[in-house]
């Protein structure tokens, strides 16, 4: 339900690769407790004995091995929360936090939205996004431009970062 809504609002080509489909929400409710306040998830063992799911992988994502698979803890977590397999989408941490898979802070999410939802680069001359330094000698100090779709749209020049940065987030850029 959730990832038409977010493909046909961006209208974007979704990635080549499809993750492998994952178990069913009543299957994944009898192995696992999830907290959605703390995003703990817990494998259930014999005796209702609950144990914290806490390996993390190499990318800073918290993993789940499940019937001789591993899975990331957030997908898993979005079939126990939904019942839907998110497929070829992908589940966001809003606040870039790998390891924190609270309810609150996940969302679902395509490329578009994941490549927008990145921190400024360390190279950025402005350390605002959306704002660079005009090269050229002539014209104001600094220009945004936003890309969507594929298609980098220029979003003119500007007197200082933050009023070019002011354009990128009204052009829909995310901040």
């Amino acid at each position: 339900m959730y990832h038409h809504l977010l493909r046909d609002q961006f209208n974007v080509s979704e990635p080549m690769t499809k993750p492998k489909p994952l178990p069913p929400q009543h299957e994944l409710k009898t192995a696992f407790k999830y907290d959605p306040a703390t995003g703990n998830l817990y494998r259930v063992h014999k005796n209702n004995r609950l144990v914290l799911c806490s390996h993390k992988g190499s990318q800073g994502y918290y993993c789940v091995k499940y019937r001789r698979a591993m899975f990331k803890a957030s997908r898993l977590i979005w079939v126990l929360v939904t019942g839907e397999d998110p497929g070829i989408m992908t589940i966001d941490h809003i606040n870039r936090i790998r390891h924190d898979n609270r309810w609150c802070n996940l969302r679902l999410a395509n490329n578009y939205l994941q490549k927008h939802n990145r921190s400024v680069m360390t190279t950025s001359t402005s350390r605002l996004k959306g704002a660079y330094k005009n090269s050229r000698p002539y014209g104001k100090p600094y220009r945004s431009a936003i890309t969507i779709n594929g298609v980098r749209t220029s979003l003119g020049s500007f007197d200082t970062a933050l009023e070019a940065h002011t354009a990128y987030i009204a052009a829909g850029g995310i901040p």
